[in-house]
């Protein structure tokens, strides 16, 4: 039987990290024996030749990088125009927080024999709370392949050389700092983390975005570093937090070289993998991630220790309070992560079993994929997929995301807060109180205390019934 035949991408390739993710791809496949040919998405030419290769193929692998859009436009073409009934594996790339709507698009051709390959376990139950009924496709689970060079080599690194005191704690923050890495609930958690740990430094190293939450319309435009340098500024963390840049791929594993611990508290919709995230795993570091999404692989099979993530009305909130506490009570552990789920030989099996199809896979009439047609599904652009936060389809796939069976409870809190626009989806207090049809003595209680820190128990009963209803519409962010 013909080989897999691998429809890559000639470019270019997106997010900055695949230039070194599909290398590592590439070696597996070869090393597997697939077939690999170059292709120009997200509108390949079909020629007679290219046609034939894939009617030949045992399989098309359509793989990471690529929008299930672009993948399934491709695969309808060779269905419809050219009768190419060759099996797809299809990668799903964070896809699938976007609503569903390639698969809307597309569903005439997708069949029982197709295939699904997911990084994360929690695409794969997005998958199957679409496809849950009706002819099922089989859904896989294969991470992303890690050139593990040079993350998993220990070197010596001075610490002198990176401005390090030989008693100084790092805690180090590796990926791109955008709103969705929620880096601002890092920044605060920080400032409870420095009453137990004065020694603590936090460092954050990565390029600045301004994507901002994809999935939802209606944010500010200020730049994002700046309201984290505010913020620093604020809590008054002018020395305890640096900001690194960018780093070459050696600079950054000296960090990791040095860090008492790697943190991510990302909430980032589509957080399928964390490729930072598994560079510290691989390169040895104790990480702390939010049980959202890939996160929840990372604990489960990679050694890293996990943070829940409570789904609300206004979208996925992390407990600043708790993930300080988290962050105290793994910088006095020196435990190393086992980084076992990301290692190539584990994920070189995943793939010859995902391609593997049995000799009959030609004579099998196909079966057509059927929608769950309970829920909500509709087809949007490629723009922001849900007009707030509180879009049932967007709450829906926040709550699987964090394995979250029910919305979270009402809770009353008595710890000291401070009002963050940021965390709540609130990116212009004034713009954003008429969008969420504050009270009046709301809107009064913001321009009195924000951006200050306050003690709810010495608040007068009024203003102290107010903070403790917004903090349970997750308005208020606890410390």
């Amino acid at each position: 039987m013909n080989a897999p035949l691998v429809l890559f991408p000639a470019g270019p390739f997106g997010w900055s990290s695949y230039d070194v993710i599909y290398p590592a791809l590439e070696k597996i496949w070869k090393s597997l024996e697939f077939e690999i040919a170059k292709v120009w998405f997200p509108r390949p030419s079909l020629t007679p030749e290219f046609v034939e290769r894939c009617r030949a193929a045992s399989c098309l692998v359509f793989p990471l990088g690529l929008s299930h859009l672009d993948s399934l436009w491709t695969l309808t073409k060779l269905r419809r125009d050219f009768a190419c009934a060759t099996p797809a594996v299809v990668m799903l790339a964070s896809d699938l927080t976007a609503g569903y709507q390639g698969f809307l698009q597309n569903m005439e051709i997708l069949t029982s024999r197709d295939r699904f390959v997911t990084n994360c376990s929690v695409e794969a139950d997005l998958f199957r709370f679409a496809f849950g009924t009706g002819p099922r496709a089989s859904v896989n689970v294969s991470p992303i392949a890690l050139p593990v060079f040079p993350f998993a080599k220990k070197r010596s690194v001075s610490r002198k050389a990176l401005g390090l005191s030989s008693s100084d704690e790092v805690v180090l923050y590796a990926g791109r700092i955008s709103a969705q890495k929620n880096l601002h609930g890092l920044i605060a958690s920080f400032k409870a983390v420095l009453q137990k740990r004065p020694r603590a430094k936090l460092f954050i190293a990565g390029g600045a975005d301004e994507i901002g939450y994809p999935r939802v319309k209606n944010q500010n435009e200020r730049r994002y570093i700046h309201e984290l340098s505010q913020l620093v500024v604020a809590l008054g963390l002018e020395n305890e937090v640096k900001f690194l840049g960018v780093l070459s791929q050696d600079e950054l594993a000296a960090w990791f070289d040095v860090a008492s611990l790697h943190v991510s508290l990302t909430v980032h919709s589509g957080e399928d993998f964390g490729y930072s995230i598994a560079q510290g795993l691989v390169a040895g570091v104790p990480t702390l991630v939010t049980e959202w999404g890939g996160g929840h692989d990372f604990v489960a099979d990679s050694g890293a220790q996990g943070l829940r993530v409570h789904v609300t009305a206004n979208g996925p909130k992390v407990s600043v309070a708790k993930a300080a506490e988290r962050i105290v009570e793994l910088l006095g552990r020196s435990k190393r992560p086992s980084a076992n789920g990301l290692k190539p030989r584990a994920i070189e099996k995943r793939w010859r079993a995902v391609t593997t199809f049995g000799a009959d896979v030609g004579r099998t009439a196909p079966v057509a994929l059927k929608v769950n047609r309970k829920l909500r599904l509709r087809t949007v652009g490629r723009g922001p997929h849900f007009a707030t936060a509180r879009d049932p389809m967007y709450q829906a796939i926040c709550r699987i995301y964090a394995r979250e069976t029910v919305p979270t409870k009402r809770v009353r809190h008595e710890w000291n807060l401070m009002f963050d626009p940021r965390e709540s989806f609130l990116w212009d207090p004034v713009s954003e109180l008429r969008r969420f049809k504050f009270s009046r003595s709301e809107k009064e209680f913001v321009g009195k205390w924000w951006p200050r820190a306050v003690d709810i128990s010495r608040l007068p009963g009024r203003e102290k019934k107010i903070a403790r209803d917004m903090i349970d519409r997750a308005l208020l962010l606890p410390l």
